[in-house]
């Protein structure tokens, strides 16, 4: 009754929710040891990179056959989750190796490499277990309120923690834990800070589009400063706060440092090519972690005097997590993408910390949010390239020919939008006054804030959407085919015909589109009038867009210090999460796209937040 309740609810989000319900329904040699507890130096630390409410009923043996225990990589949905009811038995003789320390970390992503920076700088010893050949990281946007970083462009106080957190709940569904946001918001611009002491010389933008002296290659640029003229983000129905920041090329020389940092203090012993597989209690705690080496096949057998610290990330290459935990995903034929791999050849981002902290009686997240928001498009099959224009709020068609939304809303509402209509697809229009018409859009994720006459400097002229925006990348982006242009309409409606439009509703719905531009008032749709430009003037553009994910931000269920949770809410002691492997940071329908960057920003504060706190225990 309370899940139909709420599926029934007010909240138009819950759709999705429904699917998810409906879906459960249908699914009814010699031993070494070594210690590092006293500090001794780490042997297998190695510099490779790469670029760039309770939840359900933790699954036991008790509730499941005897029979039913599997290998622990089983890709079979076996009960209440899609992995096996039990850990795989490891015997004594298939244990290579005993070690123990203050802490092991299992996963070194961002999330896994601050907390270790955060608790070697306590003087606590760490066993990290990777199964990569190598410590991982991608993009380079961070969420960030306060902090000495922000207040170099006035900043520190723009947004109110208290509203945001509000704000984010809200987004969420109310499904996330208020209590783990604050957290993120009053630590993420100490946090900040901290992580950048790495690089004691990075050069600072002194705005989002200024001049970079020649030779800086490396450096941070500040989103939206200045705030274009006009643009009030307390006042949008919904506001993109000016509260991040950008690191060009990407994060990874910030967060090479950083692992040099644990690195250098001989208190890390990294185990990369190591897959952990099975956690181990010692009593009521959370004691031992056994990883499986993949060049032997033996285990490593690892113990934890202080806590064991799950940072494994999200799931969104295992399709079986998928299919259970977030069906519409595989259903809607969503692309992932994903650019690291494991030494045996998979994608590193399997979901593990959620069947490990199960295994010991964790509880896991129910409503899971795929980060699948629009981000204008794709094209060249690498998932990461996007039209010039993003997702500026020009008119939308579906293949069918016909308007289906108010275009004035972020990636996250746009894919659920999508998601929707034939073929999962849109189609964008604009015409040759684009540049006239940009000055009143407002700041939105995936678009560029600010139109410039010609690309000069450090305004690269590329096809792909960035900060800023030209005619430069609009004639880059039809020359590399991801802009379709035309001198009559006509044309362009024919030339997207190819693509699957039906174009005799197309043109219908662009005279409709054009009137209400023309009148001032969207009686369709009610986009705001500001927002309304017609498409009546040559040349004219349009675009063929599909979407694509990029994570799964759901995980185990923890509370505000990290520490995992029974289903009866009950401390499991000595078992952390952090990162997107830990639970209601996120929830409900989709990923917040309020503040950009928010990912990274919740794992490098939690890491940093957490990893001492456990260092201090």
């Amino acid at each position: 009754p309370n899940a139909l309740w709420f599926v029934h609810g007010r909240n138009p989000k819950n759709q999705r929710l429904q699917a998810k319900f409906d879906h459960r329904r249908r699914n009814d040699g010699g031993s070494i040891k070594k210690d590092l507890s006293k500090g001794s130096a780490a042997g297998r630390c190695r510099s490779r990179w790469s670029g760039g409410a309770h939840g359900l009923r933790a699954q036991t043996t008790e509730s499941k056959s005897a029979g039913a225990s599997a290998a622990a990589d089983d890709a079979t949905v076996n009960g209440d989750y899609p992995w096996p009811v039990n850990p795989p038995e490891i015997a004594a003789e298939d244990v290579e190796e005993e070690v123990s320390a203050d802490i092991i970390i299992v996963g070194l992503g961002i999330a896994g490499v601050a907390a270790a920076r955060s608790a070697v700088e306590e003087g606590a010893s760490i066993i990290a277990f990777e199964k990569s050949e190598k410590p991982n990281v991608r993009s380079g946007d961070f969420a960030i309120m306060g902090g000495e970083t922000m207040k170099r462009w006035g900043r520190e106080n723009i947004v109110d923690i208290d509203e945001a957190c509000d704000h984010e709940v809200e987004e969420g569904s109310y499904f996330p834990k208020r209590s783990i946001y604050t957290k993120w918001a009053k630590h993420s611009g100490e946090a900040f800070d901290w992580y950048l002491e790495a690089v004691p010389d990075i050069y600072y933008a002194e705005s989002s589009i200024a001049e970079i002296p020649d030779g800086v290659e490396q450096y941070i640029t500040p989103y939206f400063v200045p705030l274009p003229d006009g643009y009030d983000f307390t006042k949008e129905a919904f506001p993109c706060y000016p509260s991040s920041v950008s690191c060009y090329p990407d994060q990874k020389f910030i967060f090479e440092a950083n692992w040099d940092m644990v690195v250098g203090t001989g208190l890390m012993d990294a185990r990369f090519g190591h897959f952990a597989e099975k956690l181990e209690k010692d009593g009521d705690r959370v004691s031992t972690v056994y990883a499986r080496n993949a060049e032997t096949g033996k285990y490593v057998k690892a113990t934890a005097s202080k806590g064991v610290i799950l940072a494994t990330g999200e799931y969104s290459s295992n399709p079986e997590f998928l299919k259970f935990f977030c069906p519409a995903t595989v259903e809607n034929e969503i692309q992932v993408w994903w650019p690291d791999m494991d030494v045996e050849g998979k994608p590193v981002n399997q979901g593990d910390g959620l069947k490990l902290g199960n295994w010991v009686g964790a509880a896991v997240q129910q409503h899971h949010a795929p980060m699948i928001h629009w981000m204008g498009g794709t094209y060249g099959g690498t998932g990461m390239d996007m039209s010039p224009v993003g997702t500026a709020p020009f008119l939308y068609l579906n293949k069918d020919g016909k308007r289906f939304t108010n275009e004035d809303i972020p990636g996250q509402q746009m894919q659920n939008q999508i998601e929707n209509q034939p073929g999962r697809m849109l189609f964008q229009f604009f015409d040759g006054n684009w540049a006239e018409q940009w000055a009143s859009f407002p700041i939105k994720h995936g678009k560029a804030t600010y139109q410039m006459e010609s690309p000069t400097g450090r305004v690269e002229a590329t096809a792909s959407p960035s900060d800023y925006i030209s005619q430069t990348n609009i004639d880059l982006a039809v020359e590399a085919g991801v802009l379709l242009k035309a001198d009559t309409l006509d044309e362009l409606l024919t030339l997207c015909k190819e693509k699957g439009l039906d174009i005799e509703n197309a043109k219908a719905s662009i005279e409709r589109y054009n009137e209400l531009a023309k009148a001032g008032k969207d009686e369709d749709f009610g986009k705001p009038a500001n927002y309304l430009v017609p498409v009546d003037t040559p040349p004219f553009y349009g675009i063929h867009r599909h979407v694509r994910m990029s994570a799964i931000c759901s995980g185990v269920d923890v509370n505000a210090k990290h520490e995992c949770l029974t289903p009866e809410g009950e401390v499991i002691e000595n078992l952390y999460a952090i990162g997107n492997c830990s639970g209601h940071f996120y929830g409900g329908i989709d990923y917040p796209l309020t503040v950009f960057g928010l990912s990274l920003g919740r794992c490098y504060t939690e890491g940093y937040v957490i990893g001492r706190m456990v260092a201090e225990k």
